[in-house]
């Protein structure tokens, strides 16, 4: 490195010596550019990792306590009776907390079990006695079921031979549940589906909906 002396200033640094420095000074400064990109991308990484593996722990955490809520409408005999019922039964492998249900006969809306009663033929005997258990503010454990409606005829000969009929009064009957898991995701379902049950954001209030 060369030196030039002034006069006035002392000792000075030759031209050349001055491109040196800044050049050396301009890399400098590239390196700690890169070095400070190089920090900020594997914290960035780091970040989208953890938030990743946040977002699995949390879905495998809802998938570990999903219900699966199925509806069947049937009819089944014993060795006294015919009986016509709706069963509810959770198939998921957490608890099932129901909303609400909403029951249709084709597009009209019932507001009661006994409205849906009224749609069997006059020519089919009366039924002995009809049951079912509530579905308001129930919440359904894995494997349990619940029968919120059925009908039961003594006269077994006879409501067999006659139960087609009553499968054909009940055939556009459908009853409709909304129910949520313990982390508030929820579903619909339809005992007239043979999909699997629909993803929604809420379980909103029914007017008209049945206990």
């Amino acid at each position: 490195m060369e030196f030039e002396e002034d006069s006035d200033s002392g000792l000075q640094l030759s031209g050349e010596d001055k491109s040196w420095i800044k050049l050396t000074l301009f890399r400098i400064s590239i390196m700690h550019a890169i070095l400070s990109f190089v920090g900020v991308s594997m914290g960035g990484i780091a970040l989208y990792a953890a938030l990743s593996q946040a977002d699995a722990t949390s879905k495998q955490q809802h998938a570990s306590v999903w219900p699966i809520l199925t509806i069947d409408q049937n009819t089944r005999s014993t060795d006294s009776s015919f009986i016509f019922e709706f069963t509810v039964k959770n198939s998921g492998v957490g608890p099932a907390i129901l909303h609400s249900a909403q029951l249709t006969d084709g597009k009209e809306k019932l507001k009661s079990w006994e409205a849906l009663q009224t749609r069997i033929p006059a020519s089919i005997p009366r039924a002995r006695q009809s049951f079912g258990a509530s579905l308001r503010s129930r919440a359904l454990a894995p494997g349990d079921r619940v029968t919120p409606f059925g009908l039961i005829w003594n006269d077994i000969e006879s409501a067999k031979i006659q139960s087609v009929t009553i499968e054909d009064a009940f055939a556009d009957a459908s009853l409709n549940i909304c129910y949520c898991s313990v982390f508030e995701k929820c579903w619909t379902t339809s005992s007239t589906t043979m999909d699997a049950p629909k993803p929604v954001d809420f379980c909103p209030a029914v007017d008209e909906g049945i206990h």
